[in-house]
């Protein structure tokens, strides 16, 4: 399901690696162990709802809350690089690694490290400046990680990227909202990424 045309106050997308940290009791030293994992986790404000807006609001929420809402990530709506043509992806994919082709050719810094790409319904982050060649090829360097590979062909948003996203498992869902048409509710939600 995807996010109603409801504007954020503030919608703050992170980065969670799955880092472990370790103190020793004894020397006061530490350790961390890094799994390699990531996921998205996002903190989304709402303000100036109506309630009609509320209650679309919370009713996408008890419908397709815990299974998964394509949420956009408004801040970085555009990409610093130019971006351009119709990129899709080969079949030579690894998982920090996304090749792809059909891109508006010849472009130093077609997407710049900190670009966001969606590929399906999972957004990933650029860690390094892609430039493409002749053919439009250019290899993306991601984080986090492609999960499940994608097939040969799949189509890679540059612009308004989105993320399939669920709330937090111990979130609760707010019951109180404004009586009366011209009061105004406020929201705070989090969210973590859907894996798979």
């Amino acid at each position: 399901m995807i996010w109603p045309n409801i504007p954020f106050k503030r919608c703050d997308y992170s980065i969670e690696r799955s880092i472990k940290g370790f103190d020793n009791p004894f020397n006061q030293g530490g350790q961390q162990a890094d799994y390699g994992g990531a996921l998205w986790e996002c903190e989304v404000e709402l303000a100036w709802l109506t309630r009609s807006q509320a209650g679309e609001v919370l009713g996408l929420l008890a419908e397709h809350g815990r299974s998964g809402i394509l949420l956009p990530d408004a801040a970085h709506a555009e990409p610093e690089g130019p971006g351009g043509g119709s990129p899709v992806t080969l079949g030579e994919n690894q998982g920090g690694i996304v090749n792809v082709i059909g891109a508006s050719p010849n472009v130093p810094g077609w997407l710049k490290a900190g670009d966001l790409v969606q590929i399906g319904s999972h957004m990933h982050m650029l860690t390094r400046d892609a430039d493409t060649d002749g053919g439009g090829y250019a290899p993306l360097y991601i984080t986090p990680y492609l999960r499940v590979l994608p097939a040969a062909g799949t189509q890679v948003i540059t612009r308004n990227c989105a993320c399939l996203m669920q709330l937090e498992p111990k979130a609760v869902l707010p019951r109180r909202i404004s009586k009366g048409k011209r009061y105004l509710t406020e929201m705070k939600l989090n969210f973590v990424e859907v894996m798979g």
